[in-house]
């Protein structure tokens, strides 16, 4: 999953957010957080978060064969910066 900020202050202020934490990835999608990964990229301003998903891509119960709808879970989540207060 990559998390686009719009500008290179943002992407400074929130990519360490707890709202981006393993934790939020384990309690939305019910995933391990020991298997999370979260990548800074300064260089396009997004943070890329990659995790095993629940179901193999193209298997039975699979409902998102690209995985192109996971962030409406992400849509809720607050994001806070350094100060904690955003």
């Amino acid at each position: 999953m990559d998390i686009w900020f719009d500008s290179a202050e943002n992407f400074q202020r929130y990519k360490d957010s707890p709202g981006l934490s393993p934790e939020v990835f384990e309690k939305l999608f019910g995933t391990d957080p020991d298997l999370v990964r979260k990548i800074p990229v300064p260089d396009f301003d997004l943070v890329k978060i990659s995790y095993p998903r629940a179901n193999p891509q193209g298997g039975m119960v699979e409902r998102d064969m690209h995985s192109g709808q996971q962030y409406v879970r992400l849509l809720d989540v607050e994001l806070e910066g350094p100060s904690g207060i955003d």
